[in-house]
């Protein structure tokens, strides 16, 4: 019993160091035989799960036991299901449902941190001595750069890093986003505002046969940047390299396609509009 109030705590206390006061949604791939999605929208003081429908309904007023005890149950019916945590938080005015979509997050939401998600080649992986080496070097490279990360999560085969904010614009949010995924060789689809990274306290489970505990490694919430403090600390990038990062990301996505479209056209002009936005 004290073991799980602790792990709840740490929860509690993970989401909160991101989200503060705002919404935020969890979200669990269920291990069902229809891998069902289950999203559950916290607000201040409401938790929303979506109806037959697919609508968004009140279901329980949001308390620190309320949030242990809905994520218990929703992850019992989800059968052990994979469990993630969006990173910037949403506009629930715009939101019918419980699941967050980009737009949601543009339009009226608050950009939190920028994260990467770093995970290792399909032939380290393989061999547990070679990701435990090439683990403690990605590791070593985050602790080396500048701006020490906020927190960082043990994801079995990597990490999540964030790099919490103060005051985010989503003008800037992609653009951070591309300096960090090319400098520390992130995952390139990891780039969009909606992105969800595992939530620390629940199991990595693609392998159910070979689970393995999600753990927060470096929890420092009070390191908080700008945006701007990022951009100058990271390498700049040609409009070359933007292109292939963009070009490996979800191409279906609206929003994404017309980045893609317009920094290849006119990167410059883009970015000297939002330093003159600032």
């Amino acid at each position: 019993m004290a073991k799980k109030v602790k792990i709840e705590q740490q929860i509690s206390k993970f989401i909160n160091a991101i989200h503060g006061d705002y919404p935020f949604e969890i979200r669990i791939m269920s291990k069902d035989k229809y891998n069902t999605m289950r999203s559950i929208l916290f607000t201040k003081d409401s938790i929303y799960i979506n109806n037959q429908s697919k609508k968004k309904t009140k279901i329980a007023e949001h308390t620190a036991s309320n949030l242990g005890e809905v994520l218990e149950l929703e992850y019992f019916y989800s059968q052990g299901g994979e469990v993630f945590l969006t990173v910037n938080s949403p506009n629930i005015e715009l939101m019918d449902s419980c699941f967050t979509s980009d737009e949601h997050i543009i339009n009226g939401g608050i950009i939190n941190s920028h994260f990467i998600d770093i995970d290792a080649p399909k032939e380290i992986k393989e061999n547990e001595l070679n990701l435990k080496i090439w683990k403690k070097q990605v590791k070593d490279k985050l602790l080396a750069f500048s701006l020490r990360p906020s927190m960082v999560v043990d994801t079995k085969n990597g990490y999540h890093v964030y790099w919490l904010l103060e005051n985010g614009n989503h003008q800037l949010f992609r653009q951070v986003q591309m300096q960090l995924i090319h400098y520390f060789d992130g995952d390139k689809k990891c780039i969009n505002e909606s992105r969800i990274l595992r939530l620390p306290g629940f199991q990595h489970r693609k392998d159910p046969k070979h689970p393995y505990p999600v753990t927060l490694k470096i929890f420092e919430p009070d390191s908080r940047y700008s945006q701007e403090q990022l951009m100058n600390a990271l390498p700049k990038l040609e409009e070359e390299t933007m292109n292939k990062i963009l070009s490996s990301t979800i191409k279906s996505e609206p929003i994404l396609m017309f980045w893609h479209t317009t920094m290849r056209t006119n990167f410059t002009a883009i970015l000297l509009s939002i330093i003159n936005f600032l």
